[in-house]
């Protein structure tokens, strides 16, 4: 309504930068690239790789671990997997970074074709706790 006031200060922290709280003191926001829980996404990428029918690409792997409804999870059925969904507080970069480097240490192949989908290579994957993910 054009006829209501305009506001005397800054309303949120995007009119006004200097209104975001400070971080905790002692507990730093992670580094951008950095992945908190690394051990866990390896295994639910892993995971997803081995269960996902038909096979599935690096970019539809990032989308079910972040809940996405694209046309292609849903057709696919790939919406019911266990890991659907469980990392929708990650950014899509972060996972498919976190899968490149899967595909780097030989963890997962990709096929290289035209439309490439991946599946599991010859390398184990350890888990943070120290347990160990046999491919």
């Amino acid at each position: 309504d054009p006829r209501l006031p305009e506001p005397d200060v800054p309303c949120c922290d995007v009119c006004n930068p200097e209104l975001v709280p400070a971080a905790a003191p002692g507990r730093s926001a992670p580094a951008r690239g950095k992945v908190e829980h690394s051990g866990e996404l390896d295994a639910s990428i892993v995971s997803v790789v081995r269960s996902a029918r038909p096979s599935i690409g690096r970019t539809k792997v990032a989308d079910v671990l972040r809940g996405s409804r694209a046309k292609a999870v849903l057709r696919n059925s790939w919406d019911g997997l266990p890991e659907y969904g469980t990392f929708s507080h990650l950014r899509a970069d972060d996972v498919l970074a976190q899968i490149d480097a899967l595909l780097e240490s030989g963890a997962l192949i990709s096929s290289g074709a035209p439309y490439p989908v991946l599946s599991e290579g010859t390398q184990e994957i350890t888990i943070t706790d120290q347990r160990t993910l046999a491919l």
